[in-house]
């Protein structure tokens, strides 16, 4: 009696089972103690597979605006000049990504060091997403937010992307985690990391204002006593980013605007793509929503969505939280409709902005907040809800990252060159047409210095592309590239193809170089190899050229010997 009273004036508050000594007492205990160390380990886990999955995506050539991120930090001989560069209409980005690629690109010219800050920006912003969630619904929704983080095809895919996004969202989410925290606790060091953060949010990218927007309207909304030492906080952010201020009026005023607005019209379905590549499906529309997820993710996510919302609307379970709890999901989700909100009224108004990687500051609030309602319901529509929604992110995760889909492969191709091409040879390079300028994908990899023409890109080698440089027809560079061979010398020509689902900018783009062999047989060429990259959403063909009157030679080795 004595023992059980010292027991229980310990545990007053332990189940009788557990004061009574029985042998549920020993394992109670163990269970308790255990599911922090499992949590974690879970955890662990998540973090470990979401490595690997972007591991595999940032091998891929680069593409696209990341040609653009190539010449910006290679081309200067200096970090300084690399600001400098930046500075200029070149670019509409701020420096801070491209000097921190300038420093990462020290290890090596590799795809994968021009992504490295990326990498550990994409990294870095799970166990932050994963607090978020823990603080707003629980454990629960932690594992669950990370695992929707490590299997979203929107984060792998711009976890490995040389552009500045991945790195926008670490910040704005480190200024979020910061300013919570500081609401919270009441401390300075909090509010000096939520300007830090700030500010650095700005320098990755422009965009970044609308969910810092949106942060300063939920503290005037929810958190009134604590707006005035915000506000200083704000200006402290604000005047470490004057000194770029003559940047950002020369970025307003870039040629290069207009450009961006023809390449993405704003209207109902280009709004609908949008929304769905941001959300939840891959990226790049031009990877439709029936590839990645597919049906089966799409009815996942529908059926998980659907239960929450049942949960929430009908049921009413947000009535029942804290006070504090109320504020956080109001920030979340004010946070998770700043940017498709506020960049769709400037764009109606001014500037064209819109498009999925545009929203990416808001993109951690997304998950956060898919990740975590589940967890405000209770009984089946807490199972129902993140099991449909993780499934979804799952499948499309893992499709993202191990499928076919991915950024076009043209090193392959570029190996059959370097192994096959001699004096006397020629290229014509079609692997520009989707870049920015001034490189192609073939110039950011190693091959045989031979003379080279490009075929529906400008010839510019200096600067990027601009709206009426010279384009040439794929015939017009297959005849000049003709000249500088030899009688019995070949023609190696890289052309770009898609899907028959792609649409918009890329179709239209592509299309420039549509029905190649009727022109290369008006010039007498035919064709005595062809190969075709095996992955990827753009998939390059190389085929090798020879004059019609030329007597055959050798058949490159790993590919297919093609018909006249």
């Amino acid at each position: 009696m004595e023992l059980h009273g010292q027991l229980a004036e310990v545990a007053p508050d332990r189940p009788s089972a557990v004061r009574d000594g029985s042998p549920t007492t020993g394992i109670g205990t163990s269970l308790r103690q255990a599911r922090p160390v499992l949590f974690w380990g879970a955890i662990g886990l998540v973090f470990v597979v979401a490595g690997w999955w972007r591991l595999r995506v940032a091998g891929d050539d680069l593409f696209g605006d990341e040609l653009a991120t190539y010449w910006d930090v290679t081309t200067p001989s200096s970090v300084l000049d690399v600001v400098r560069l930046v500075k200029t209409d070149a670019e509409i980005t701020p420096p801070l990504f491209f000097v921190l690629a300038r420093v990462s690109t020290w290890l090596g010219k590799e795809p994968l060091f021009f992504r490295l800050p990326s990498l550990v920006a994409g990294m870095l912003l799970l166990p932050l997403v994963v607090w978020w969630a823990r603080l707003l619904a629980g454990r629960g929704a932690a594992f669950a937010t990370g695992v929707l983080a490590a299997a979203s095809p929107f984060l792998i895919y711009y976890s490995a992307e040389a552009r500045a996004y991945a790195l926008m969202m670490l910040c704005v989410t480190a200024s979020t985690v910061c300013l919570v925290q500081a609401v919270r606790r009441r401390r300075r060091v909090y509010w000096a990391g939520y300007a830090l953060a700030s500010a650095a949010a700005m320098y990755s990218h422009y965009t970044a204002a609308f969910a810092l927007f949106a942060q300063l309207v939920w503290l005037a909304a929810f958190q009134r006593s604590q707006l005035r030492t915000a506000l200083i906080a704000n200006f402290g952010a604000a005047v470490l980013f004057a000194p770029w201020i003559p940047g950002v009026i020369a970025d307003q005023n870039s040629w290069t605007t207009p450009l961006l607005n023809a390449l993405t019209p704003l209207d109902l379905e280009n709004l609908t793509r949008y929304w769905l590549h941001w959300s939840f499906a891959y990226p790049y529309a031009v990877v439709p929503v029936s590839a990645i997820p597919g049906a089966v993710g799409v009815a996942l996510l529908v059926v998980g969505v659907a239960v929450a919302l049942f949960g929430l609307v009908v049921r009413r379970h947000l009535l029942s939280l804290s006070r504090e709890r109320q504020r956080l999901v109001a920030l979340t989700v004010m946070l998770a409709l700043a940017n498709p909100v506020l960049a769709l009224a400037v764009s109606l108004v001014g500037t064209h902005v819109y498009g999925p990687r545009n929203l990416a500051a808001s993109y951690p609030a997304l998950v956060v907040l898919l990740g975590s309602v589940p967890f405000l319901l209770r009984g089946f529509t807490r199972a129902i809800g993140a099991a449909g929604i993780c499934g979804c992110f799952v499948l499309s995760g893992a499709l993202t990252a191990l499928g076919e889909q991915g950024r076009p492969e043209v090193r392959p191709l570029a190996e059959h060159l370097r192994r096959e091409a001699r004096v006397g040879d020629a290229i014509v390079d079609g692997t520009a047409i989707l870049s920015p300028g001034p490189p192609s994908v073939l110039d950011t990899l190693p091959h045989p210095s031979l003379p080279t023409f490009r075929a529906g890109a400008p010839e510019v080698r200096d600067r990027p592309f601009g709206l009426f440089d010279h384009r040439p027809s794929l015939r017009d560079a297959l005849a000049r590239a003709l000249i500088h061979t030899s009688r019995r010398g070949r023609v190696f020509l890289f052309m770009q193809s898609l899907p028959k689902s792609a649409s918009g900018p890329f179709r239209a783009r592509v299309r420039r170089v549509a029905d190649p062999s009727r022109q290369w047989r008006s010039l007498g060429l035919r064709a005595v190899f062809v190969d075709r990259a095996e992955r990827g959403f753009a998939r390059p063909v190389l085929v090798v050229l020879r004059r019609t009157n030329a007597k055959a030679g050798h058949t490159l080795a790993g590919g297919r010997k093609a018909g006249s």
